[in-house]
């Protein structure tokens, strides 16, 4: 969704709020959004993705956590429609970050 929501929120920065929602519009056309524009959070989807795209915060899209927890909610509220992505989420290993057994053992300092 990022990139896609990147993509239509490239702007010069001139752009009026008519140009925003045909960007907006046609990014929500692209079928690659079919499954989530037409499915059971389908309205809180196009809602939390107009808001992103429309973001004028200057970390994009933080004034639209209110849209983004609902779509969340909508998700855990409907888990069949999106149980395809949960078992792709499952495949992918945890960032190595998180990790930290694989740091292995601190070393000893001096004096212990």
């Amino acid at each position: 969704m990022e990139s896609l929501a990147a993509e239509a929120a490239r702007q010069s920065g001139t752009e009026g709020e008519e140009d925003l929602d045909r960007k907006v519009e046609e990014a929500l056309a692209c079928p690659c959004v079919a499954d989530l524009r037409e499915g059971p959070c389908g309205k809180v989807f196009v809602e939390a993705f107009s808001c992103y795209v429309k973001s004028t915060a200057e970390d994009k899209g933080s004034d639209c956590m209110e849209s983004f927890v609902g779509m969340q909610q909508c998700m855990l509220a409907h888990p069949a429609a999106f149980a395809e992505y949960a078992e792709s989420a499952d495949d992918t290993p945890p960032a190595a970050a998180a990790d930290t057994s694989a740091a292995g053992p601190k070393p000893a300092t001096a004096g212990q």
